[in-house]
């Protein structure tokens, strides 16, 4: 080991207290943005939860309105079709019943 005079020993030791808080503050800075990043990372999660949970009530939502038109839409060509039923044309029998609507007519 040298001996160093005493100012040379000052030197060397404020140069070792600047790389020192150099350092202290590197790891404070670094800290800080680890912090920074976990409760970015933390509110993510927690907007990513509330969206999915309302795209679910969404799904559902759409499901059901679905199934209620789905049942609208049967409802209505039931109807629909009923009507078609009861207006179709059924011809009547040939020759009997004929005379009979005539002499209906003319009484």
């Amino acid at each position: 080991m040298r001996i160093v005079e005493s100012n040379e020993a000052e030197r060397i030791a404020n140069e070792l207290a600047a790389l020192l808080a150099h350092e202290h503050r590197r790891a404070s800075d670094e800290q800080a943005r680890r912090e920074a990043a976990e409760a970015t990372a933390s509110e993510l999660a927690v907007q990513l939860t509330l969206g999915r949970a309302e795209l679910q009530r969404e799904r559902e939502a759409r499901e059901r309105a679905e199934a209620q038109a789905s049942e609208l839409s049967t409802l209505i060509i039931g109807d629909v079709e009923e009507e078609h039923a009861a207006a179709r044309f059924i011809p009547a029998p040939r020759r009997a019943d004929r005379r009979f609507q005539r002499l209906q007519r003319v009484s």
